[in-house]
């Protein structure tokens, strides 16, 4: 793989690299320095993303892996979304002409979360989509759509808009990435993008911090509903 542009910056016989981790920071009584939830995290990534882990956990210098989900370690097919959940959420990625609108149902179940293609077509006005939503249910849309956000609020359902700003995509991706993700096997769209979502890179070939802008869709949509049925703010590693 590609080195990280900063490690080839730093060969140099004139520089030190000092290679700590958290192990090495303790107090006078042997207690790590940061906290136990914040460990937590870190080490529950050594299975869901071994690139992060190697970086924030090992201090290593990380790999350029090109997919952001990767099938058997992030996200898995299952046969359908169970009908028992303790959270759930509609996610609506909207399109039209260009790109597709996307409803996904987004349930969490047992510490998993499971998803399945409700919509994902091009050329459906607000009204075409209020008839695929669900007003018993909180669907969490595109911010950047307010007015349709409005629109669909007026005809009595309940819609929360998704969480944006600064590196609000990379953080809702870590947020994906602290669950085991399950992909009705119906849902074909939801699995085409997850298997083609990647990192950008620029035009050294070298990984950028942020994904491509494509294959997002249904993704964008999951991402709303993970990020507003857990938005707690632990810790973010940027």
């Amino acid at each position: 793989t590609s080195k990280f542009w900063i490690e080839k910056h730093w060969e140099d016989e004139h520089t030190y690299i000092n290679h700590s981790t958290y192990k090495d920071n303790k107090d006078e009584e042997d207690s790590y320095l940061i906290n136990e939830m914040t460990i937590k995290a870190l080490e529950k990534r050594i299975n869901t993303d071994p690139n992060f882990h190697r970086v924030y956990a090992l201090g290593e210098w990380g790999n350029l892996e090109g997919l952001i989900f990767v099938e058997g370690t992030n996200w898995f097919l299952c046969d359908e979304i169970p009908k028992e959940y303790s959270k759930r959420r509609i996610g609506l990625d909207f399109g039209f002409s260009i790109d597709p609108s996307a409803i996904i149902d987004v349930r969490y179940s047992d510490g998993n979360i499971y998803v399945d293609e409700v919509l994902y077509q091009k050329g459906h006005t607000n009204q075409d989509l209020m008839k695929h939503l669900d007003k018993t249910q909180i669907i969490v849309a595109d911010a950047a759509e307010p007015k349709s956000i409005e629109e669909i609020r007026r005809e009595g359902f309940e819609v929360r808009e998704s969480l944006k700003g600064k590196d609000s995509i990379r953080n809702g991706i870590l947020r994906m990435k602290d669950f085991n993700i399950y992909v009705s096997k119906n849902s074909i769209n939801i699995i085409k993008e997850f298997r083609n979502y990647k990192w950008a890179v620029d035009k050294n070939n070298e990984q950028l911090n942020k994904p491509i802008d494509n294959f997002n869709h249904a993704i964008d949509a999951i991402r709303y509903s993970v990020f507003d049925m857990f938005n707690e703010q632990d810790i973010w590693f940027v």
